[in-house]
């Protein structure tokens, strides 16, 4: 007679929900050296990224409209890794990388003290009371796998709960919101004057194909009517490939409860949709083009966008996403930049614009206090159920965004684990160690830079040198200094990235609005300014003109002049003519290394040059009056500087910043001289160095759809250089595709490190942005 399989084992931390959220918890908990169980209720990880669901995962570069935002850590290592085995694939909402959810299940089987069950739901969860300021510690969580019919009884030390809806913390008694906030509870513009019960909707995806013939379509009678363009307003279909994001549902009845009918109604919603492109649709061209489509694929789970959102011991709420990055929190561990992103509540049948999707000032910073309970004593949150406003989560919840709060919860986890801390303990006890262990494994933290006392390549009397030094000159973006830009391949071309022809050319912007240009000044000294203004009307222009020093590139100031500027004056452009050189006696003297910012207005018919090409170091804005903060423009408005500025030297690898921001922090070699190219680190004395982390630039500005990222070394090597002046090779590399790459070797005392890059996926120069090395007692 069959018995029950009953396993009962220990963990140090239990996490429950294979999305990427804590797909990637686990991993990062695991990695660190924490025995971690992954619990995951489908055959597969990734949750709406999976192939169940086929929603892609977005985040905070909002396709690169914030430049250098793109997420890096485990979700970068993930995403390079599939594209590496997807070439000629795009992961679009329908579409999905075949590999996808291999990579991830791979991720995870290569931790050797990391269990995964997946096909397993947790069903129950024991507790009991505690004291310390919480009310109860889990103690137990009941699992049964589907198939093998195993039940899995763990006693965890800590636990995660990425599961969205939140099922353990709220069978932990954790306490939770559901729905809108009232626009006065924490005084948000974006949220409804009265409070209510409705969130986001849920999405079903669909897929098709062009089969070459002739392909009918009939929807079953009980699929939705939508029988003209009047019936689906706002809602683009002319591309019907696969999609789409607004074939949204739910938000008005209870997304957990009533999960199985938002199912059926938007499987009703999707053939209908369907419906209306073969057969009725209007626009021109639509029905003609999807003669010889066929549905391919429809989805079966609904893509959940929010339900449970549980307190912690900070509550985020809009003021925290529109905060921008001048101010960061001090338990800083993630950070978003998705815009508050909120939908209509019937979905798809509402007559409404889909979404109300402001962009934000810039890019935010998520605190560890809203990813742990405030009642529960071992337990953190990962994913769309942190601690935060129903506002603040219509920014956060984009999986890009939780898979980084992912990867700080399983950090923290493991760390709070390591000194028997609970997770208000390590909040305050251990912040900066969890901060600094992020910041060491590629996560990025705005503000926060790398303070790794173990770290040698932070030592003092570090020398920095290149085979060719001092790099790239950021001067005039004028058609002549675009092809060096070109020829070196430091901008991808626009229309890989944004599929719009206005990209790829200078064009003239009027001042409507008042302009900016940042841009990193590397000799803390401007003698001359020019700026690529130009009056082609029958009469002088006045422009006024301010130069401001910025706290980081994205840091544009006041629209006006205020106090502490570096220079400010109304400069005239005479008719048919273009701006002089501005000379500066005494020369203007700023920050060496950092952003100035240029600030242009003007009421009469000036013009500015904007180029299509986003050096590092640079950023070009322009005033929205209506919000009442710059906006972010591709390219950069032409601009040159006396002294010309060389602010990507070899140095820049030991900033501890991993991607532009106060400074470019990464070395370019120069463009004129071919690969292979070399830096050289050189320590005042003899160092021992047996670990190696070495990260590329993986040009986070924007985003190619197929292959590797022409700008990563793809070939390359670490050599040791020793007391007696011999080199020798610690690293042969010759297949990378990765951002980051992690070295161990056997222990040397060397005196030197020469990097050498041979070879890149087609970027014409070599590009360094961060090395550390570590000897035996700092590993």
């Amino acid at each position: 007679m069959d018995t029950v399989n009953l396993i009962t084992k220990h963990a140090d931390l239990v996490v429950v929900g294979g999305g990427l959220a804590g797909t990637f918890a686990a991993i990062a908990a695991a990695r660190l050296g924490s025995n971690v169980v992954l619990i995951q209720e489908r055959p597969v990880l990734g949750g709406n990224s999976s192939s169940e669901i086929r929603v892609h995962p977005v985040g905070a570069s909002q396709h690169g409209y914030h430049r250098d935002a793109r997420e890096t850590g485990l979700i970068e290592e993930a995403f390079l890794t599939v594209r590496s085995r997807s070439y000629g694939l795009r992961q679009i909402n329908g579409r999905h990388y075949p590999m996808w959810d291999v990579v991830l299940e791979e991720m995870v089987r290569a931790e050797s003290n990391l269990t995964l069950h997946l096909n397993t739901r947790v069903i129950d969860v024991e507790t009991e009371p505690t004291d310390g300021g919480y009310e109860t510690r889990i103690t137990r969580l009941t699992a049964v796998q589907q198939g093998t019919e195993a039940v899995y009884e763990y006693t965890p030390r800590m636990v995660i709960d990425a599961t969205g809806d939140g099922f353990v913390a709220l069978r932990a008694g954790a306490e939770f919101r559901y729905g809108r906030e009232a626009q006065s509870e924490f005084n948000e513009m974006w949220a409804p004057e009265v409070a209510d019960e409705i969130v986001l909707g849920s999405t079903i995806m669909f897929a098709a194909r062009d089969t070459g013939a002739d392909a009918p379509f009939v929807a079953p009678e009980w699929a939705h009517k939508f029988p003209d363009e009047e019936s689906l307003p706002y809602r683009n279909h002319e591309e019907f490939h696969s999609g789409y994001w607004w074939l949204e549902w739910g938000g008005t009845t209870h997304t957990i409860h009533n999960n199985e009918n938002i199912r059926h109604e938007l499987q009703s919603a999707v053939l209908g949709v369907w419906d209306h492109i073969k057969n009725h649709c209007t626009v021109p061209g639509v029905r003609e083009r999807a003669r010889t489509w066929s549905l391919d694929w429809i989805g079966h789970t609904p893509g959940k966008r929010e339900s449970r959102r549980f307190l912690g011991g900070y509550f985020m709420t809009e003021a925290d996403i529109l905060r921008g990055i001048n101010t960061v929190p001090d338990d800083e561990v993630a950070f978003g930049g998705w815009p508050i992103d909120l939908h209509a509540p019937d979905g798809v049948y509402s007559r409404d614009e889909p979404c109300t999707q402001p962009p934000l000032p810039d890019v935010y910073g998520i605190p560890l206090g809203s990813l742990y309970s405030n009642t529960v004593a071992n337990l953190f949150y990962a994913g769309r159920n942190i601690s935060q406003s129903h506002v603040a989560h219509g920014s956060t919840r984009v999986m890009k965004t939780t898979s980084v709060v992912g990867e700080a919860a399983g950090v923290a986890a493991h760390i709070a684990l390591s000194h028997d801390l609970t997770p208000r303990a390590a909040a305050s006890e251990a912040i900066i160690e969890i901060q600094q262990q992020l910041l060491r494994q590629g996560a990025y933290l705005p503000r926060l830079r790398n303070t790794d006392a173990n770290d040698l390549v932070q030592a003092e009397g570090v020398r920095f040198s290149a085979t060719s030094a001092s790099s790239l000159e950021l001067g005039l973006m004028t058609s002549s200094g675009a092809a060096a830009w070109d020829q070196a391949g430091l901008s991808l071309a626009e229309s890989q990235i944004f599929g719009d022809a206005d990209h790829n050319a200078t064009r003239a912007m009027g001042f409507e609005v008042p302009l900016a240009q940042s841009i990193v000044v590397s000799s803390g000294r401007i003698d001359r300014l020019k700026l690529g203004l130009r009056n082609r009307s029958g009469q002088a222009a006045s422009v006024q003109v301010i130069l401001r020093q910025g706290v980081h590139l994205r840091d544009c100031g006041p629209m006006n002049a205020g106090e502490g500027e570096l220079y400010t004056a109304t400069l005239i452009v005479p008719s048919g003519e273009s701006l002089d050189w501005i000379r500066f006696d005494p020369p203007i003297v700023c920050q060496p290394d950092a952003p100035i910012v240029i600030v242009a207005a003007s009421a009469g018919p000036a013009e500015w040059m904007l180029t299509p090409h986003e050096p590092p170091g640079t950023q070009a804005a322009k005033w929205d009056t209506e919000l009442g903060y710059w906006r972010w423009l591709h390219g950069t408005f032409e601009i040159a500087l006396d002294p010309l500025s060389t602010p990507f030297g070899p140095e820049q690898i030991a900033s501890g910043v991993t991607r532009p921001e106060t400074a470019t922090n990464m070395w370019i070699s120069d463009p004129a001289r071919s690969l292979p190219q070399s830096l050289t680190i050189t320590w005042p004395t003899p160092v021992e160095v047996d670990c190696l982390h070495l990260t590329f630039d993986s040009q986070l500005s924007g985003w190619i759809w197929e292959g590797a990222f022409p700008m990563i070394a793809q070939r390359y090597n670490v050599e040791g250089q020793t007391e007696d002046g011999i080199w020798s090779t610690l690293v042969e590399v010759t297949d990378n595709v990765l951002r980051r790459r992690v070295h161990t070797f056997t222990p040397v005392t060397i005196s030197a490190l020469r990097v050498t890059i041979l070879g890149t996926h087609g970027g014409a120069t070599a590009r360094l942005v961060e090395v550390r090395a570590y000897g035996r007692e700092g590993r």
